[in-house]
């Protein structure tokens, strides 16, 4: 199969404070994501530049209050949601003849941060109960998969809650080993290194045969932080693929290379593209998934 063709975009950026917004789908544009499996240590973000809007639209995008909706594709295969969530700062400059307005957008960014939890979860509940309670109080985010042995653990006491949505994530998700994900306005759980689904036909190819592997994949620590001999410490790859959306962290990819081939987790990925140049890519960051994780 050859390389995919014709890459596309659809930028949507709205004011929800008064129901408004602007459809964005032929303009240069530059972009810059990444994400990870673990929103306690990182959280979703990126950078979106856009070239010559009009004044109209720039007027209109002066709203502190800004969501956003950002997809991407190609005319084979159609648009697919990359990035969902708010505006948390906007600039527009000169740049020769060209007007670039940039904006660095954070996934769930208000939902998360902006949203406040105090309520008391009751005694008897399971930790996954308490980070149900927690995601109602965080307007617009749906339920995902809550996956892991740890999120059966019961709150003897009950569990009190007063803080922000990422707050209180982190600190029963730390307290737990379990890691938190908001990817496109969906919360997901599960255990440390864990996987939301073992099912590998879910799993995306990647591979010289598809078109969609760039360049040579090669091994590399699953996980940096953990020394040489730690017998838990697993194997990963880094790799570089044709920009796809399906590459979600948290869940697994099919590797088929010359020297590699396997299923594997994604942990970090980065998106990146220029419309109009070269770049539309994603590189990826992955440890392996064992048979034990699969079975």
């Amino acid at each position: 199969m050859a390389e995919l063709k014709g890459r596309i975009y659809e930028l949507i950026i709205g004011d929800y404070s008064i129901g408004e917004g602007i459809l964005i789908n032929n303009l240069e544009i530059r972009f810059d994501v990444s994400k990870s499996a673990d929103n306690t240590k990182k959280a979703n973000s990126g950078v979106v530049e856009v070239y010559n809007l009009s004044p109209e639209s720039l007027k209109m995008l002066e709203s502190d209050y800004l969501e956003v909706k950002f997809s991407i594709g190609w005319e084979e295969t159609g648009l697919q949601q990359l990035l969902a969530g708010n505006v948390v700062e906007k600039s527009t400059i000169k740049e020769g003849t060209d007007i670039v307005t940039q904006f660095i957008l954070g996934e769930g960014y208000t939902s998360l941060n902006h949203a406040k939890v105090k309520t008391v979860v009751a005694p008897g509940k399971t930790i996954a109960d308490v980070i149900e309670v927690c995601r109602t109080f965080m307007p617009g985010v749906a339920r995902g998969g809550y996956v892991g042995t740890n999120l059966n653990n019961k709150v003897i006491y009950g569990y009190p809650m007063n803080g922000t949505p990422k707050r209180e994530l982190d600190r029963i998700c730390n307290a737990h080993n379990l890691e938190w994900r908001v990817d496109n306005n969906v919360l997901s759980v599960s255990d440390k290194n864990g996987l939301v689904s073992k099912d590998t036909s879910l799993a995306p190819l990647i591979s010289p045969a598809t078109g969609n592997l760039i360049d040579i994949p090669f091994h590399t620590s699953g996980e940096g932080v953990k020394l040489p001999k730690d017998k838990t410490r697993k194997m990963g790859v880094q790799l570089r693929a044709l920009c796809d959306p399906n590459i979600i962290p948290g869940s697994l990819i099919r590797l088929e290379s010359k020297y590699i081939t396997g299923f594997y987790r994604v942990n970090d990925a980065r998106y990146y593209g220029d419309y109009r140049g070269q770049d539309w890519y994603v590189d990826c960051f992955c440890s392996t998934a064992d048979d034990v994780e699969l079975a």
